[in-house]
């Protein structure tokens, strides 16, 4: 399984690495990193907000 901080790390190495198993990746990767970043900014309004 891939680590999220993997892939914020090196997004084209992840999608390059699974092109070589047939995989097109590219725009689960992308998606997937938008929504970790929406993710994190609603984690640290909360956070916010209970301080």
């Amino acid at each position: 399984m891939l680590q999220i901080q993997r892939i914020r790390q090196e997004p084209e190495a992840i999608i390059d690495g699974l092109k070589k198993r047939g995989i097109d990746a590219t725009q689960t990767v992308h998606d997937l990193l938008e929504m970790d970043g929406e993710r994190r900014s609603i984690r640290h309004k909360m956070e916010e907000k209970q301080a």
